[in-house]
């Protein structure tokens, strides 16, 4: 038996060498961690008349008179918490969406606090309490989804972009010339995108407001509606991999 001894320790030898060895990461490869979002389930809001609103994984709402309510799908959201947020945002910016123009967005800062949350915008504060469900990674399905090269008419600082948009509402984005690759936060509903962030997706606190059309699977116009900053056309491609830094 004690023959087996140098061939146990050169096999162990050799799985600890091969457990500490780390392949070097792919240049452009995204090392998002998927964002929980603190919004998802049942929500009582607080207040003279009682009301209860859904947050859904897949990124839709609604509102109902109880917490058993068949809650409709009246808005989509988003969460905006920051740039590459990789734990529950507890603080940021709720933007929801009803329709189909840009008088239905509502824009909120919120608190997470416990099993509340507050909510401050559009000359109201709103409390919310958590009735049921607990915070979780979106699940959207989208035209948008996966990475796209991306031409715009605002072509000042260049004309070529990079996105990615991931099923947990969230989207990295490239502008090639200047070099800013920074992380902004997304909703459709119909054939509207908005979009929330950083830069020139956050500007002045306001979001991007824009309509789409699709030209088949790979080809997407996105042309913009909003009056605070200088409103964009984009011409998207669908590509397996968008050059990133």
């Amino acid at each position: 038996m004690t023959g087996t001894k140098p061939l146990f320790f050169i096999a162990a030898f050799f799985m600890l060498l091969a457990a500490c060895k780390q392949e070097p990461e792919e240049a452009g490869s995204d090392p998002h961690t998927p964002q929980i979002n603190p919004f998802t389930g049942v929500w009582r809001i607080l207040g003279e008349e009682e009301r209860f609103r859904e947050f859904r994984i897949d990124g839709t709402g609604g509102d109902g008179l109880t917490a058993a309510a068949a809650f409709g799908n009246n808005f989509s959201f988003l969460v905006y918490a920051g740039q590459d947020v990789q734990t529950v945002p507890q603080s940021g910016v709720l933007l929801t969406l009803s329709g189909a123009a840009a008088d239905g967005i509502n824009l909120y800062s919120f608190k997470v606090n416990g099993s509340r949350i507050t909510l401050s915008g559009g000359g109201e504060t709103l409390t919310l309490e958590r009735v049921r469900g607990s915070p979780a990674v979106l699940e959207l399905y989208n035209s948008f989804l996966g990475e796209w090269t991306a031409d715009w008419d605002l072509g000042e600082h260049g004309r070529s972009w990079s996105w990615k948009y991931r099923a947990d509402g969230t989207a990295k984005t490239l502008h090639h010339e200047i070099k800013h690759q920074f992380e902004n936060a997304y909703l459709t509903r119909g054939n509207v995108l908005v979009l929330f962030g950083d830069l020139r997706f956050g500007y002045n606190g306001l979001p991007v407001f824009a309509v789409f059309t699709r030209g088949g699977s790979d080809k997407i116009t996105v042309t913009e509606q909003q009056t605070h900053i200088s409103p964009a056309v984009w011409a998207y491609t669908r590509v397996d991999s968008a050059p990133w830094l």
